[in-house]
């Protein structure tokens, strides 16, 4: 009897496990935007080299959207306020979007103002600063960064992790299957 309880609990946590996956969609880019337009949608723009990126951390549910942390020494700004260190927030992989920066290298940054901090993606115009002349030229001279910027950045990457609280379902199909045999001993016992 209790096999088979087993069996049943393992195959209730299997079919809750993957119907919490959800599916996945590959990014696509409508078309690039023109300079203009792209310093017009972005809430910060500006150049700088790359010093320090964080990846999430390994745990069972790893998602290409999870965020990665990339920390910048700030050069010239055209739009926003920018300190002279500055993060931003990037989805993993390209498949979600998330533009894949590299260490020690200088890139054009267009990122948004979300209520993570500011994020790139691949549809921006973010490209390293040697593939960006058409956008030097646009822009022209910069700014220096503003070390009493008040954008505000969140240093946690994730809210809620998805292992959080796949275990929390698991321990609770566990305890619920644990105290209906309990239940059904002390039925059989009464009788």
């Amino acid at each position: 009897m209790f096999g088979r309880w087993l069996a049943i609990i393992i195959i209730a946590v299997l079919v809750s496990a993957a119907g919490s996956a959800g599916y996945a969609v590959a990014c696509s880019c409508a078309q690039t935007q023109t300079v203009e337009a792209a310093k017009q949608a972005h809430d910060a723009i500006f150049k700088g080299v790359v010093e320090k990126i964080k990846k999430p951390g390994f745990t069972s549910m790893v998602s290409s959207g999870d965020y990665t942390t990339t920390t910048f020494k700030v050069h010239e700004v055209w739009k926003g306020k920018v300190t002279s260190e500055i993060t931003v927030y990037s989805a993993l992989s390209t498949e979600s979007c998330g533009f894949e920066f590299r260490e020690g290298e200088s890139y054009i940054v267009y990122a948004q103002q979300t209520d993570k901090g500011l994020v790139v993606t691949l549809c921006s115009r973010t490209a390293l600063s040697s593939q960006a002349s058409e956008d030097m030229a646009y822009l022209e001279s910069g700014a220096v960064p503003n070390d009493k910027a008040d954008i505000v950045q969140d240093e946690h990457s994730d809210s809620f992790p998805g292992y959080l609280l796949t275990g929390i379902i698991v321990m609770t199909i566990i305890m619920a299957a644990l105290i209906a045999r309990l239940y059904m001993k002390s039925r059989q016992r009464m009788q």
